[in-house]
């Protein structure tokens, strides 16, 4: 968090690090007295939900368990079947997958 000081109507802004961001109010004014007009919240990772899901007949895997972002995840398929969609997903700092679970089919 920075502040300039605690003096009244001085104010207090959560930054968070790439990756992550604020969860609750970001910012807070001094009151005085001890008082501010908010409690500042948290900083919370970006996340991708929903989670993908694994393909009947196929596999997933990804390069971190809490799909957080930057994570990729790849796809394959069982032998005989073809995987239909991206092979390759990323989770989005806008909170999305870039595509959604591909299928396997025959």
């Amino acid at each position: 968090m920075q502040s300039e000081t605690n003096r009244y109507g001085s104010e207090c802004v959560l930054v968070c690090d790439d990756g992550w961001r604020p969860n609750g109010p970001s910012r807070a004014t001094c009151l005085g007295a001890g008082r501010w007009t908010a409690n500042i919240g948290s900083c919370i990772r970006y996340q991708c939900f929903p989670g993908l899901s694994t393909p009947d007949f196929g596999f997933k895997t990804c390069t971190t368990s809490n799909d957080a972002l930057g994570t990729v995840c790849n796809f394959s398929c069982d032998t005989g079947r073809r995987l239909l969609g991206d092979t390759s997903v990323t989770c989005q700092q806008s909170g999305t997958w870039t595509a959604s679970s591909p299928t396997c089919v025959v």
